[in-house]
């Protein structure tokens, strides 16, 4: 592989700027430059042309040739031994089943999904919290998630995976975790998440008239009043714990954002709460009018949210409000960007190392990376255990097929790629990949434009971020 000058220029209202892959800079620079740096970001072949800018930037360490040559996780012995002793988190998906239909929700409109309905059995569950009890001993924090569906439809199962899960772990601590719509609260499943400390995450989408109109019960019935009866149940049975839940917000296209932000602020079973908001995605959704209202924030939204986020660090708030937060997520890669000089290794963009972020166990005992759909790289099934062998193929194919094209992209330690945008029904497919590429390179890049204008306006904006650790490669 050639090294070349990787970089990419942009401009916000106020300046032009080089982003610099080799050092990870972002440069504001002369107009005159920025252009000349055109014809070269144009044609990949070339070579910045020797003036006095270029050669003053180059004699700083920046535009340098880069020369990655390798890409990967770990060698295959370390990533057996850290699968081995060190798998943070287990998904169990306890049902496939839910309560809900709500109009956002693409296993609304999966047939197979809604039709198959299946459910894990106790056999299966005992396999898996056996198998992560025994590969996550290093692990610092073991945690044990629950999936669905929704998730209270398997109660029984779940009250019997912490409890079985407790006595096999008595010698450390573990935690429990689940997202529900907290419908099928009732007074027992309280008490018994309370005492049992299970980290809550709520879904609720605003005020009566905005939660009602995506998060709809079968029959088309609202679901609001179920909601909040649910969360009563949990305020009730204790106070201190409730304290603890959390909130899940899905923002369609036409949600006002401000109303949205007052209510989580004065409802009095959220006020004080913390409250994350999700965009809702067409992904998988039939077109329809119904589901015009999805497919990310529009422009006013987005303008509303960066404009909350400036006005939040300017009065140092000590936290931000869920918009400004959703709009500073989008740009922490930016922010927490490595300002380490690139070598000739680079890690696989964002992808995780197999099973290291966590194990999904499905309903029939198949193991997978995560939630995301499709589910074709199986690596293993707890009735037979874990396949140590396919969980290092998968994860050194990647790197052997990806470092030619990301070793001469701008955008390779700002990448968040991950597996499914390289492949399809479980293989390796070049088109998607490309085109996944080009559509992440224009995110990026939009990502830089609205970081450099944030700090033009508040060069401590992100300041907040010190300390962070963020697990995004370098």
């Amino acid at each position: 592989m050639s090294a070349r000058t990787l970089f990419s220029r942009f401009e916000t209202s106020q300046a032009s700027y080089v982003y610099d892959t080799s050092t990870n800079a972002i440069l504001g620079v002369p107009r005159q430059l920025w252009e000349q740096l055109g014809t070269v970001e144009r044609d990949a072949s070339q070579q910045p042309a020797a003036n006095e800018a270029v050669t003053a930037l180059q004699a700083e360490g920046y535009l340098q040739p880069c020369e990655v040559r390798t890409m990967q996780f770990y060698s295959p012995e370390m990533l057996r031994e850290r699968v081995f002793n060190a798998i943070p988190q287990l998904t169990l998906e306890l049902t496939e089943r839910c309560n809900l239909r709500c109009h956002y929700c693409a296993f609304t409109y999966d047939n197979d999904r809604v039709s198959q309905c299946r459910a894990m059995g106790r056999e299966t569950a005992v396999h898996a919290v056996d198998i992560f009890l025994a590969h996550s001993r290093q692990a610092a924090t073991p945690t044990i998630s629950f999936w669905g569906g929704e998730p209270l439809l398997g109660f029984r199962l779940m009250r019997a995976v912490i409890e079985y899960a407790n006595g096999r772990a008595a010698d450390r601590p573990l935690r429990y975790s689940f997202t529900t719509n907290a419908t099928l609260v009732t007074p027992a499943i309280a008490a018994f998440l309370a005492r049992n400390r299970v980290d809550l995450l709520v879904s609720l989408d605003g005020p009566r008239h905005v939660h009602d109109q995506n998060r709809r019960g079968k029959g088309d019935t609202a679901t609001f009043d179920r909601v909040i009866a649910g969360l009563h149940h949990l305020k009730d049975a204790d106070a201190e714990y409730y304290k603890t839940v959390r909130f899940n917000c899905v923002v369609a296209r036409d949600t006002d954002l401000d109303e949205l932000m007052q209510f989580f602020a004065d409802e009095e079973l959220t006020a004080g709460h913390h409250v994350s908001l999700l965009p809702a995605s067409r992904a998988g959704l039939p077109n329809s009018p119904r589901t015009q209202r999805y497919g990310g924030l529009t422009p006013s939204q987005l303008a509303r949210a960066r404009t909350m986020f400036v006005e939040s660090r300017q009065r140092r708030d000590r936290e931000l409000n869920a918009a400004a937060e959703l709009y500073a997520k989008q740009l922490q890669p930016v922010a927490l960007r490595s300002r380490t000089v690139l070598g000739e290794t680079i890690h696989p963009n964002g992808c995780c190392a197999p099973l290291l972020r966590k194990m999904l166990v499905r309903v029939n005992g198949d193991v997978h990376l995560c939630e995301q759909p499709p589910y074709k790289n199986c690596l293993g099934n707890v009735s037979t255990g874990l396949d140590l062998d396919q969980a290092v193929r998968l994860a050194m194919e990647y790197a052997s097929r990806s470092v030619a094209e990301c070793s001469r992209c701008w955008a390779m330690r700002l990448c968040g790629a991950c597996y499914l945008d390289s492949m399809t029904d479980g293989r390796w497919h070049p088109v998607n990949r490309a085109r996944e590429c080009a559509v992440r390179r224009e995110r990026i890049r939009d990502s830089l434009v609205q970081y450099a204008a944030v700090c033009e306006d508040n060069p401590s904006a992100f300041d907040y971020l010190e300390g962070t650790t963020f697990t995004f490669p370098v």
